[in-house]
């Protein structure tokens, strides 16, 4: 009778926990030796039941429901993956009695560990395929893995366990995964070496250093060398000089007048009505931008969903055709 449920446990981990079927699938072959230690430890404690290795399974992605409607999302717990690497504590109150594992809170793993996202793409037929701008089946797995094991060792053991997945979900639904990349949440040192990196960082320290340029100007009193200048010459080119330095002085001015915090919340927040603007067509602006607002909520909204399905469903009933004809509130916007 042990050894019975014990196979039905195993049987049933196998079907539902993406990181117990590849640990008991787990070619060594595949990873380093110090990886395949580790991820041996966490197969164990898993079956003997330790608190830190059912966490570790706790934390990794099971597969979820709402497939079919577009749910790639097989996510896991990153906080949880998290909470392994040192202690953690929770006051409880000792008035109640509670019903929990020892040191449930506490426990840690023998070694360290990383939370990892696998990105694996399907071609399922059993998911609704939406065409929207360019994007493709592609499964988001989250696993806490060992340190240990490197990005190789990963996309290893995965693509090792989707190919040799013959029963469970990954039958059912006709997966056929192939791993596309793996990687770790964590920024890694190339990351500010790349050029949009540092082309952004250039605009943001050139955006800050006109800023500090402009409140400096703005706390300084404007020159009186033009008017002494103009006080000592009075003949033809001394007139043209000033004007030209005139000239200049002004351009630098509105130049950085651009960046003046000051004057720009001022304007932003001033409510005296200009002569040449027309309340109703302010206030036309106004919802449109509003509406417009709300259209591009729910547009980047399906790139997070886990039904994006449902987001097509609902626009196409009656009561969201306003929203769906907001992109011409775009042309209405600049033309009026």
């Amino acid at each position: 009778s042990t050894k019975r449920s014990t196979i039905a446990r195993e049987t049933y981990l196998a079907g539902s926990s993406i990181l117990y079927g590849l640990l008991k699938r787990l070619n060594e072959s595949y990873v380093s030796e110090t990886c395949n230690e580790h991820l041996q430890m966490i197969y164990k404690g898993i079956n003997q039941k330790d608190v830190w290795a059912m966490k570790v399974l706790d934390s990794s992605a099971k597969f979820e429901p709402g497939f079919i409607l577009g749910n790639n999302f097989f996510l896991g717990s990153r906080e949880e993956c998290e909470m392994l690497q040192e202690k953690h504590y929770v006051t409880l109150s000792t008035r109640f009695l509670r019903n929990m594992k020892t040191n449930l809170v506490e426990s840690v793993g023998p070694f360290d560990v990383e939370y990892n996202v696998v990105y694996a793409k399907h071609d399922s037929p059993w998911q609704i395929q939406t065409e929207f701008l360019l994007t493709r089946k592609i499964l988001q797995i989250g696993l806490c893995l060992p340190k240990s094991c490197n990005s190789a060792d990963v996309w290893n053991i995965t693509q090792s366990y989707f190919d040799d997945e013959t029963i469970g979900i990954c039958s059912e639904l006709e997966f056929q995964p192939q791993v596309v990349r793996v990687k770790t949440l964590n920024v890694e040192t190339n990351f500010f070496k790349k050029t949009s990196v540092q082309l952004t960082g250039a605009f943001v320290f050139v955006t800050l250093l006109m800023t500090l340029l402009a409140h400096n100007y703005q706390k300084q009193p404007e020159s009186s060398c033009c008017d002494a200048m103009q006080d000592n010459n009075n003949n033809n080119s001394s007139n043209d000089l000033i004007k030209q330095k005139e000239k200049e002085v002004s351009l630098q001015a509105s130049l950085l007048k651009c960046f003046s915090i000051k004057d720009n919340f001022d304007f932003i927040l001033s409510t005296e009505s200009s002569s040449d603007s027309v309340p109703t067509i302010n206030g036309l602006k106004s919802i449109g931008c509003f509406l417009i607002l709300i259209f591009h909520m729910n547009w980047f909204s399906h790139f997070s969903l886990h039904n994006p399905v449902m987001m097509f469903a609902y626009g196409e009933k009656p009561i969201y055709q306003w929203l769906s004809t907001t992109p011409l509130l775009v042309d209405t916007f600049f033309t009026i």
